[in-house]
């Protein structure tokens, strides 16, 4: 299993459960702790908000709470993709 697949599959790992342990995740994919703390901080550069308890290897997915900024920008987005998808379209190569 190349990096990338095993870090897609972490994440899915870490979503479908509250609490994961870094020992579980390991196990499952075959790896050495260091690995799974390596991928790890791997998807926090990335953005994904994975939290840990101190002196444990308990990882959970933090929640993410959105402003009405947030909101807003992603109704704007909407509402420019469907003004974008509902122009009709010519053929260039006719």
């Amino acid at each position: 299993m190349n990096r990338l697949t095993r870090i897609t599959a972490i994440l899915i790992q870490l979503q479908s459960k509250k609490i994961v342990t870094a020992s579980e995740i390991a196990g499952r994919f075959e790896i050495s702790l260091r690995t799974v703390y390596r991928d790890i901080k791997t998807l926090q550069e990335s953005g994904v908000p994975i939290g840990s308890e101190n002196g444990t290897d308990i990882l959970l997915l933090k929640d993410i709470h959105y402003t009405n900024n947030d909101y807003s920008r992603r109704n704007k987005c909407s509402n420019c993709f469907r003004k974008i998808n509902s122009k009709p379209r010519r053929h260039f190569l006719d």
